[in-house]
């Protein structure tokens, strides 16, 4: 069951390439493809969905079958929650795989996709 969610999840993810927010970013999916390199900014470490930086976790798994998908090497970038915004609009990296949230401001100049997971805080007392 898990096997297809990331299968279908990598194909959006993919999809995001196709549709570019604006018209500086049209040409994501080909400088992917001349480079031959999927960068991914990724959070530095947020279990389970990432650990290590990028050793192992879901959303690393999502990031390795996104690049296969797209027949590129994966190159992942460590990044703090604060620097996903920036390091999308200044092209360091080809998108996001971490918990980032949209809003009015990002969704001007990033293409978000559906979320993969939800999270809503909460505290349990007794």
């Amino acid at each position: 069951m898990i096997e297809r969610h990331i299968t279908a999840i990598t194909i959006l993810l993919a999809l995001l390439f196709a549709f570019p927010a604006s018209a500086s970013n049209r040409d994501a999916y080909g400088d992917i493809l001349k480079r031959g390199t999927l960068r991914v900014g990724i959070s530095k470490d947020y279990p389970p969905l990432n650990f290590n930086a990028g050793e192992r976790g879901l959303e690393i798994e999502m990031a390795r079958r996104l690049a296969a998908f797209l027949g590129a090497r994966l190159e992942t970038v460590p990044l703090d929650v604060e620097e996903y915004a920036r390091a999308i609009e200044e092209k360091r990296v080809d998108v996001v795989i971490a918990g980032f949230s949209r809003n009015l401001t990002r969704a001007r100049t990033i293409w978000f996709s559906e979320p993969y997971l939800s999270v809503t805080p909460g505290v349990i007392g007794w």
